[in-house]
């Protein structure tokens, strides 16, 4: 006999105030461009070699979904590569998690802009970040700045908080 009580369900937490929720970014376009010495190499085998994080049955799916494509042409079958031959692999969005996207501004002159940065908000897109970064926030907020788009000159980790140039 089993016992279990019927809960309804949680509803979601919500975030402190600025923060970005978890949400879809747009994917990513991968570029490459074959060297002369992979002529002859498949699609397969040059994707599985260049980028390991996925084995070569996840690029045989990816390939037969229409995710790459070669010199402009999508690609559903494997295929020999030859050098020269332009790739490109159209990651579909992905969900990036919630982070904070408020910070403290230290100084701004103008020409320097040191920020406090809170533990949680990556620096570069990186690690399955793409938009929930301060570089990206940084090009949000000042896209149409006459002075320009102020960008990182170093790097703190994800949960490390502290002063960023």
């Amino acid at each position: 006999m089993a016992w279990w009580i019927d809960v309804p369900p949680s509803p979601p937490l919500s975030l402190p105030p600025g923060w970005l929720p978890s949400e879809p970014n747009d994917g990513w376009a991968y570029r490459n461009r074959l060297p002369s010495s992979g002529t002859g190499l498949g699609v397969v085998a040059f994707y599985a070699e260049r980028y390991g994080h996925s084995s070569p049955a996840e690029w045989e799916r990816r390939l037969a979904a229409g995710e790459i494509s070669r010199n402009g042409e999508t690609l559903r079958a494997e295929v020999a590569l030859a050098g020269g031959d332009r790739l490109l692999w159209r990651r579909p969005p992905w969900q990036e998690p919630a982070v904070p996207a408020h910070w403290g501004v230290i100084h701004d002159d103008g020409d320097l802009l040191v920020i406090d940065k809170p533990s949680g908000l990556p620096v570069l897109p990186a690690g399955g970040f793409l938009e929930h970064t301060v570089l990206r926030l940084l090009e949000r907020r000042h896209g149409d700045d006459p002075a320009g788009l102020p960008r990182p000159v170093h790097r703190l980790g994800r949960f490390t908080s502290g002063l960023l140039v």
